[in-house]
This record gives C-alpha cells, sequence and structure tokens, in this order.
C-alpha cells in the first residue's frame, strides 16, 4: 500500500515532506493557492534537494492563478533540483 501526503506550500514545506519520506510515504502533493501560499514549483524544487525518493506533485494547480510561461519555465527546471526527476503534474 502506498501513502502520500497534501502539503500546504511555504518556506519549510520540504521540512515536512522530508519526514514524510522518513516515515515511509511514497508520494507529497503541494496545492496551489496563490493568495494564500508560496508558489508550488519553488517548494517543490527545495523538497527534491532534501528528499531522495519520495515523488512530489502539484495536487491542485490552478491554471488561471499563475501565467503559463512562468509556470512552464518553473515546470521545465525544477528537474534540475534533482538528480532523479520524481516530479508529476497535476492540472
Amino acid at each position: 500500500m502506498r501513502f502520500a501526503i497534501a502539503i500546504p506550500t511555504d518556506a519549510d514545506s520540504w521540512r515536512l515532506v522530508r519526514r514524510a519520506e522518513e516515515l515511509g510515504f511514497s508520494r507529497a502533493w503541494f496545492y496551489d493557492t496563490q493568495m494564500l501560499s508560496a508558489d508550488p514549483f519553488v517548494a517543490m524544487a527545495a523538497a527534491a534537494m532534501k528528499t531522495t525518493k519520495i515523488r512530489l506533485g502539484t495536487g491542485v494547480l490552478v491554471p488561471s492563478n499563475r501565467m503559463a510561461l512562468p509556470r512552464g519555465v518553473r515546470w521545465g527546471s525544477a528537474p534540475s533540483s534533482s538528480p532523479i526527476c520524481r516530479l508529476t503534474l497535476r492540472p
């Protein structure tokens, strides 16, 4: 059985992801609320640098919250933060 965690995006989200990985969680989902939380791609990049095997993704990504071009650039550069791409995009 696989377990996942949904995480509000903030500057310390990577700490929660690292702990979830230590506890055996297989996925961490970040959600995007432009007015209430930080950019999920920045949080995923930080988590990718601090973890090794947990898969990271956007559980909720509201297309109208972010401009398409910057979002694409962030998504395209995120795998370079981790030696192995573990990112999943769910619009």
